[in-house]
């Protein structure tokens, strides 16, 4: 990795770095999809797994709480929780105001 503008004092090899690296199409490669009651036509919750920042879930207008439901095709193990503020309104309007996350195995306790 070491180039004319690049002397690293350790060399990281190309498996290191990707390791650190949030792979996008993850969601994708477990079959998740989101549900929700709450959401526009526009704006549909599936928005909110498919990670492009051009694209987002806005539920309907209302009180809060406003809530999805992400579904798996299996369980699987989580270790985190990673999400992408709306990136194309810069008045924080459709930023996240609290959350909670659960989790659970049959879709009814969590």
């Amino acid at each position: 990795m070491k180039s004319e503008k690049f002397d690293p004092d350790v060399n990281v090899s190309e498996t290191q770095i990707r390791s650190l690296l949030y792979d996008c199409k993850m969601m994708a490669k477990l079959g998740a999809k989101a549900v929700t009651i709450d959401e526009t036509e526009k704006f549909e919750a599936q928005h909110v797994l498919d990670s492009d920042p051009d694209t987002y879930w806005a539920s309907c207008d209302g009180d809060y709480p406003h809530e999805f439901t992400v579904k798996l095709q299996k369980a699987v193990a989580i270790s985190g929780f990673l999400f992408m503020q709306q990136q194309t309104d810069y008045t924080c309007m459709g930023h996240i105001k609290d959350y909670r996350l659960y989790a659970g195995t049959d879709g009814k306790q969590y």
